[in-house]
């Protein structure tokens, strides 16, 4: 009985070392792996999954990865960019909040006072980093989605960001509204 339950510990033991993809992602810090050293397949799948984790750390690791090797490869890809605008936007930790506050103020807009509301709530909220990380988020967003570029179809909280970076930037009032009130009309029931 001895032995089998050495051979069933010996058998889990060397399936759980030969999975590379427990190694590539893995709440263990000591048995990660260095994500620049993956394949670009890995390094895809494994920025995706930070993503979905919402681990800051592993989100930031990500991003250096997408910015400094996938994007690099592939410059024309706006799956990539969008990757890389989604990393930067979960980083900004500003979705939930601002989600919630166009949800609970959706009947105010699109009144210009309530665009000028918005912006004094996202500048209270966050922090100057977040706010540099939501601004490029929204630049990669806009870019991305631009006919001149890509031509990418952005999802609601992708046109929240980009309607929020371009009103906090102060670009032209229209392309940051035009983005805001497609954010409205697809997150407001």
């Amino acid at each position: 009985m001895k032995a089998y339950m050495y051979a069933v510990i010996i058998l889990v033991l060397a399936v759980i070392l030969g999975c590379q993809d427990i190694f590539t992602y893995s709440p263990l810090d000591f048995l990660e792996r260095d994500p620049s050293t993956l394949s670009k397949a890995q390094q895809l799948l494994y920025a995706q999954q930070a993503l979905s984790s919402g681990n800051d750390s592993a989100m930031a690791a990500a991003l250096d990865v997408v910015e400094n090797d996938l994007i690099p490869d592939d410059p024309t890809n706006p799956d990539l960019w969008l990757l890389a605008g989604d990393l930067k936007w979960a980083l900004s930790h500003a979705s939930i909040a601002m989600q919630n506050y166009l949800v609970d103020n959706s009947n105010q807009f699109p009144a210009p006072a309530a665009y000028a509301a918005f912006l004094l709530y996202i500048e209270n909220v966050l922090s100057n980093a977040e706010e540099t990380l939501m601004k490029d988020a929204a630049d990669i967003f806009y870019y991305t989605n631009a006919e001149q570029n890509y031509g990418a179809t952005l999802h609601a909280m992708q046109l929240l960001a980009t309607g929020v970076g371009l009103l906090s930037a102060g670009d032209p009032y229209l392309n940051a509204t035009t983005y805001l009130d497609a954010a409205i009309a697809a997150l407001v029931p």
